[in-house]
């Protein structure tokens, strides 16, 4: 919630340039906390395939439609999303 404002204010990166760059920088942290958790809890595969497969249906969906949306309609989404999440939260 916090990289892709931060990168957007203060970045030389271009609007269409700040998705793919937290991307790139969120990855490498998820694979060494996978690898982490891994080593210690065992990850319980099963129960996690349908998650994964969710994530690789809308990552590729994203990308395929993140280039034919405006940034500004992608802005307004992602605020929705994380206000809809503040409100589930706290109700």
């Amino acid at each position: 919630m916090l990289l892709v404002p931060l990168l957007t204010s203060q970045s030389v990166l271009e609007e269409d340039q700040v998705f793919p760059a937290s991307v790139s920088i969120i990855l490498p942290i998820c694979i060494v906390s996978l690898t982490a958790s891994a080593g210690s809890t065992g990850i319980p595969l099963q129960q996690a395939w349908p998650y994964l497969a969710g994530s690789i249906i809308g990552g590729l969906l994203a990308g395929w439609t993140g280039k034919r949306i405006p940034a500004k309609w992608l802005h307004r989404g992602l605020g929705l999303l994380i206000l809809y999440g503040g409100v589930r939260y706290l109700c």
